[in-house]
Order: C-alpha cells, then sequence, then structure tokens
C-alpha cells in the first residue's frame, strides 16, 4: 500500500512525496503511453538490499535531477515512467554475482543491460535509469552512446572503486539529501542518460572524446584536465541542448523529454525495433551473412563443465572463438543474423544456437 503526502512544489517541478513506497519486482501499468525513462534498483545475485526503492532515497534522488534539468531548461523533464502518480522504480536482483559483473571492467555496463534484457527489461519504447547497487571497477557510472552502441541503459555504480588511492570509491559519495539538492551521483545518471539519448554528437561545436564536450568544465557533458563541475547545461547551448542546429541531434527535441516538441525525435539510430532475440536448442541451416550491425552477447556457463563457444562462418562450418570455463561470463561482439552455437566441451553436445536480431546486447544463459 502507498500512502500519499501532499504534492510538492520544488524549483518549479511537481512531485508527489510517499511515506511508504511498496517494492515491485515488475514494471506496473504505465500513467502514460509512448516513451519514457524507468526507474530501476538493480542488485547482482549477492548484493546487500538498503531498500533504496522502497525508503525513498532513490525517489529523492530522482526528484532533485528532475528539478535541476527543469530549472536549467526551461521547464523540461525527463518522461519518467510513473504508477498512480507516483515514481514507478522496479526492484531487480540479477542472476549473476558481484564477482561475476565486475570482471566485465569498463563493460559492466553493457552486462547489466544484457541480463536485464533477459529479464524481460527491454520495451522498445524505453530506457533505464539503473542505479546499481553493486561494486565497479574505476568508474562510477556508464551510459551507451548511439554514435558507437544503440543501448537502453545510463547506469550508475553505487559502490564502484578506484585502484587509485588518490581517487575516492564511489561509495563514499551519497546520494542527494533533498529534492532541492543534487549532488555528484544526481549529475552522474544524467550525464550517463544524455549519453543514452544521444548527446554529445560528434557534428557538436565543442565535441571531444566520444560523446562529451570541451568548452566549460562546469557544463555536465564536460570530459577533460579540469575537474568536472557538473553544474551548467550546455554552456551557450551550442552542443547538445537548444542549439536548433537542424543538422545536429538536439537534445531538446526528444521523444523523451517532457513537455515534448511537436515534431520529437527518437535517439541517433534507433527504431522500432522489439529487442527480442532468437535462441534455440537445436542448430539451423543458417550460415554467416554479410557482415551488417555488431552487438553484443554474454555467454554465461552457469553449468558445472566447461562449454565452447562457435562461431558459424559463411560456409557453415563451426569456428572455435572460446573455451568457457563453468560459471564465467564470456563477452564476445557478435554481427546481426550470423549464428554462435555452445557446445559441451566434453562431448560436442549442442546445447543451444543463438542467432542475433537486433544491436542491442543480451544474455545467454547457458544451462542443462
Amino acid at each position: 500500500m502507498r500512502f500519499m503526502l501532499p504534492l510538492l512544489l520544488l524549483s518549479g517541478f511537481i512531485w508527489p512525496a510517499s511515506a511508504i513506497i511498496e517494492r515491485t519486482v515488475t514494471d506496473r501499468p504505465d500513467d502514460l503511453s509512448g516513451y519514457q525513462v524507468q526507474v530501476l534498483y538493480v542488485l547482482p545475485a549477492d548484493g546487500v538490499d538498503e531498500s533504496l526503492d522502497t525508503n525513498g532515497t532513490i525517489e529523492t534522488s530522482v526528484a532533485a535531477f528532475q528539478n535541476w534539468l527543469a530549472e536549467f531548461s526551461g521547464g523540461q523533464n525527463l518522461r519518467l515512467d510513473t504508477y498512480q502518480g507516483q515514481l514507478d522504480i522496479v526492484f531487480v536482483r540479477l542472476r549473476q554475482t558481484n564477482a561475476q559483473l565486475a570482471t566485465q571492467g569498463l563493460y559492466i555496463r553493457d552486462a547489466i543491460e544484457a541480463e536485464l534484457m533477459t529479464l524481460g527489461f527491454n520495451h522498445p519504447q524505453k530506457i533505464y535509469a539503473v542505479y546499481y547497487g553493486g561494486t565497479a571497477k574505476d568508474v562510477c557510472g556508464g551510459g551507451a552512446w548511439p554514435t558507437e552502441i544503440i543501448g537502453r541503459v545510463g547506469a550508475i555504480y553505487l559502490k564502484g572503486k578506484y585502484g587509485d588511492p588518490n581517487i575516492p570509491d564511489c561509495g563514499s559519495i551519497s546520494l542527494a539529501a533533498d529534492a532541492n539538492s543534487p549532488g555528484y551521483f544526481e549529475f552522474a545518471i544524467l550525464h550517463e542518460l544524455f549519453h543514452t539519448l544521444g548527446a554529445v554528437q560528434p557534428c557538436a561545436a565543442n565535441h571531444t572524446e566520444r560523446g562529451h564536450t570541451s568548452d566549460d568544465a562546469d557544463d555536465l557533458m564536460y570530459t577533460g584536465d579540469e575537474p568536472w563541475g557538473y553544474s551548467a547545461l550546455d554552456t551557450g547551448n551550442d552542443d547538445y541542448f537548444g542549439h536548433k542546429n537542424p543538422a545536429c541531434y538536439d537534445l531538446q527535441d526528444s521523444v523523451f523529454l517532457t513537455p515534448t516538441v511537436e515534431n520529437p525525435v527518437l535517439p541517433p539510430g534507433w527504431s522500432e525495433e522489439t529487442g527480442k532475440q532468437i535462441i534455440t536448442r537445436t542448430a539451423s541451416d543458417t550460415c554467416a551473412t554479410a557482415e551488417t550491425a555488431l552487438t553484443t552477447i554474454y555467454f554465461w556457463n552457469t553449468r558445472k563443465r566447461p562449454v565452447n563457444i562457435y562461431w558459424v562462418d559463411y560456409d557453415c562450418q563451426e569456428q572455435l572463438y572460446s573455451e568457457l570455463p563453468a560459471g564465467v561470463t564470456y563477452r564476445q561482439g557478435a554481427y546481426l543474423s550470423q549464428p554462435w552455437r555452445v557446445r559441451d566441451a566434453a562431448t560436442g553436445e549442442l546445447l543451444l544456437e543463438t542467432i542475433p536480431q537486433v544491436w542491442l546486447p543480451y544474455t545467454v544463459a547457458i544451462d542443462g
């Protein structure tokens, strides 16, 4: 049950505050149809549950970055997934352990997204704002950048750890204490969501280093030698928000923002594809075809025996790509419509075949 308190008016953004938030592990019916951002509280299989989805912590964090965005964008916000007027935060416990996911290093975002897709978080009109309660190596957040990879997840890693003793671990940083005081993590997740939605494109005036800006250290999307100040939204309005350059993507026109402009646009490279994959238990007659778009498959060996991963080449012959021990996850770049097969390493028994159909990364759990 959800008990309602009066509406709070914060920096021009109305957000209903709640005293008690009921946990949900599924996406509840949406108040609105169409494109929107779903908030997830995600833990690895052995992660410690701190109830951030039910004690108001994530709700306050989201309100804080929404309030900041409304103030600096002239009233626009991310179009959030809500249920009965409240932020619909879904709790997700992944099947992989903290250690298994941490081995992915800077690719941990891809691995989290891939498993979320397997668990059904692959709505074609949603992206996912992930508050991940596990560790990560040398990073506190990650997003997809459509110029290189089209994805659905922008994430922050609440317990990320740095090998450099001069850099504080992510776990030493707190989420916002109130809805008017966004801090590092609030700007970090907004930064990663903006990447996932297409900012900053190479055509931008001050684009640098794969999706960032170079002109102002206080810009939300800045990267460079100066400390990140994260207090400005597209300084000069000439890179990614409100620039109105018809030759370059403008996040202000995104279908994921509200109020939505008259002719909203999808993120660069997006389509209406559903994100479903083909995974079968018997080998098909399909051979590799001409190279098309590239995606990522995560092969996760849940068995107690090693397996072999094979690519089916243009002559329909299996080519060994990896020998995968028990309990290990293997990351493999793969072209669309090209088959991959998994066989028992000792007996050669076919365990499954998978043929990626869309550009989104996904996880194949190898059992049996």
